[in-house]
């Protein structure tokens, strides 16, 4: 697999041209002549620019998450979706011809349908951003969650342990903590997350632990954020949350 800066080429790629309600060249992007309007329903967003551009780095783009999908929008026309920034299992790049009705998808791996339709809306930014609505791809509808039961009047003995929380059939079960309390995602976001349930500010939760994110982490494991790997800061974080003193 040959890379181009946040893209991926195969050989063996499936190239998929999905037509577009554009009926001119291009206007004005969907995230703005500047790239700096967060495409709908994105977070986490920054723009970037490249003082030299080059086919790695044309110039100017945006990149953020899209239901926890990283996606980066360039100046010239392309897009990139995959569902990890480091070692995606799939990615879907996308070029568009600012004089056509189309956009052609390329794709490495097998992403899910949802992240199909994510990419044809980073297409039609460029080709109809008129028709690009917030958010990109509508979320499922939240499935309403059991109402726990009243907590008891008297007080309980202080424990480092997760709370007790009535479950199926009477059975007492500990509440989720750590990792399972928080959503399965890529390390950055889930590492974030973790500081968060452990009551401390990581800074934006984007995926890409800065300096916040470092100190949070020092100051909650009192250990030096630069001994440990990202992953082992997750597991750091969830033995933390998770297990008694």
């Amino acid at each position: 697999m040959k890379r181009r800066g946040f893209r991926f080429r195969s050989s063996a790629s499936a190239m998929v041209a999905l037509p577009l309600m554009a009926t001119q060249a291009w206007a004005e992007p969907c995230v703005g002549a500047a790239f700096d309007t967060p495409f709908p329903g994105a977070t986490g967003v920054v723009t970037r620019y490249a003082d030299v551009p080059s086919p790695r780095f044309p110039g100017l783009w945006q990149e953020g998450l899209i239901r926890g999908y990283p996606y980066v929008l360039y100046a010239n026309g392309e897009a990139d979706l995959r569902d990890s920034r480091r070692d995606p299992m799939w990615v879907i790049s996308v070029a568009c011809d600012p004089g056509a009705t189309t956009c052609v998808q390329e794709m490495d791996g097998t992403p899910p349908e949802v992240a199909v339709a994510i990419a044809t809306q980073l297409g039609q930014c460029f080709v109809a951003p008129e028709t690009v609505t917030t958010p990109a791809v509508p979320l499922p509808e939240p499935v309403a969650e059991p109402r726990p039961a009243p907590a008891p009047t008297q007080a309980a003995p202080p424990s480092s342990l997760p709370p007790l929380v009535p479950g199926d059939d009477d059975e007492v079960v500990r509440a989720p903590c750590g990792l399972d309390a928080v959503p399965e995602g890529e390390p950055g976001i889930t590492l974030q997350l973790l500081l968060v349930e452990a009551g401390a500010d990581p800074g934006p939760i984007d995926g890409l632990p800065g300096q916040k994110t470092l100190t949070a982490l020092g100051q909650v494991l009192n250990v030096s954020p630069d001994d440990l790997t990202l992953e082992e800061a997750v597991a750091a974080m969830n033995s933390f949350l998770c297990e008694p003193d």
